[in-house]
Formats: C-alpha cells, sequence, structure tokens
C-alpha cells in the first residue's frame, strides 16, 4: 500500500513537472513570437529608411552633376590682374605730388583710373586724420 502511494505522489509530482514546462514552453514560445513581430517591423523600417537614403544620395548625385556641368559650361574669363603691390602704390603717389592727373598716373601704371582714384581718396583721408 505504501508503494501505491508512492506511485500516486509520483505521478502527480511528474504530472505537474510537465505542465509547468508546457506551461513554460508555451510562454516562451509567446515570447519569440512577439521578438519576431518587433524584430521584423524594425527590419521594415530599417528598409525605408535605407530606400529613402539611397534616393536622397541618387538626388543629390543628380544634383552635383548637373552642377558640374554648368560649372564647365561657364565661360572662362581672363584671370583677374594682381591687386597693386606697394612699390605701385608709392610710384602713385609720388606722381600724384607731381602734379599728374589719375588718368595719366593709371596709363603710366597699367592699373584702372579708379583704383588711382580711391588710392588717392584713401591718401587724403590718411592725411587729413
Amino acid at each position: 500500500m505504501d508503494s501505491d502511494w508512492l506511485n500516486a505522489i509520483l505521478l502527480w509530482v511528474l504530472l505537474a513537472a510537465a505542465g509547468f514546462a508546457i506551461r513554460a514552453a508555451v510562454r516562451l514560445r509567446r515570447r519569440l513570437d512577439r521578438f519576431e513581430r518587433a524584430s521584423r517591423d524594425r527590419f521594415e523600417a530599417f528598409e525605408k529608411t535605407l530606400e529613402r537614403l539611397q534616393w536622397e544620395v541618387e538626388t543629390a548625385a543628380g544634383t552635383c552633376r548637373r552642377i558640374e556641368r554648368a560649372i564647365e559650361a561657364l565661360p572662362t574669363g581672363a584671370p583677374p590682374k594682381p591687386a597693386m603691390n606697394l612699390s605701385r602704390r608709392f610710384q602713385a603717389l609720388r606722381l600724384y605730388r607731381r602734379g599728374e592727373r589719375p588718368e595719366q598716373i593709371a596709363a603710366a601704371l597699367g592699373v584702372p583710373v579708379r583704383e588711382i582714384e580711391l588710392l588717392l581718396k584713401v591718401h587724403q583721408i590718411a592725411v587729413d586724420a
């Protein structure tokens, strides 16, 4: 009789352990399903972001190509003349002190008349100060 009780208790313990194992397996499967759905959603969001970024890169590349073609199509003019160096400034002021007109100074030094006029105005302001 004692062995019947022990067998019955052992059977109930085994059934309870099997029930807990099944319950744990079901809970684990649900968690895995939730994790899989969340991972799939994140992956789809990453794919959409990647597609959008690829489109933006292609658009930017097209814009760069258009700008490059526009730059290549621009006419290339003569390089700008260098600004008046210090010795030319002194020469211009020396010629002005001798009584030369700005047009004559500009012609002698090969500089635009407006540049000579500006130099003389700045010099006059500095002298007056």
